[in-house]
């Protein structure tokens, strides 16, 4: 049976300097009100460098999971399921930016196909967006094609930290 490696929500924060800890926090509290009011379930998982490496790093990515109950079948390509996925995550970031005026938007990089291969079926990209907050690292929201928060702890093989769950 492979051993989970996640770290506790509690140990990630505190290795972070107290601006981060803000962010993160404010970040995951606006997250989980939001899913809550528009009753949908999903989580923010922390994945990444900022796990393993030294700090300081370039940025937080946090691997965002909205659960639509669509499965891949209900799409007729890849592309699709994670451009319907990526419109999802826009619009739960306007929101949490908009709701807490310190953060801004800074990138945004929509899903897309692998050239190499050019199949609407084979992604080079799910898609992210990039939010700042001045004095605080950047955060790197990653899109979640797939599943549920439960099945993309699963596939987790390097360290995670869950900083938001709504179920």
């Amino acid at each position: 049976m492979k051993t989970t490696p996640e770290v506790d929500r509690g140990v990630f924060l505190s290795k972070l300097n107290e601006s981060d800890q803000d962010n993160i926090t404010t970040l995951a509290t606006a997250f989980e009100r939001k899913m809550k009011k528009k009753q949908q379930r999903g989580g923010m998982i922390v994945v990444g460098g900022i796990l393993e490496k030294p700090l300081p790093r370039k940025d937080i990515d946090i691997r965002v999971v909205v659960e639509t109950g669509k499965t891949r079948n209900d799409y007729e390509t890849r592309i699709a399921q994670a451009m319907d996925r990526f419109n999802i995550l826009e619009e739960i970031t306007s929101q949490l930016v908009s709701d807490n005026p310190d953060l801004k938007i800074a990138a945004r990089m929509e899903p897309a196909i692998d050239e190499e291969y050019q199949s609407p079926s084979i992604l080079k990209h799910e898609g992210t967006i990039r939010i700042e907050r001045v004095g605080a690292t950047p955060i790197e929201l990653l899109n979640t094609v797939g599943g549920t928060l439960e099945e993309e702890i699963r596939k987790q093989e390097r360290p995670f930290a869950v900083i938001a769950r709504v179920s």
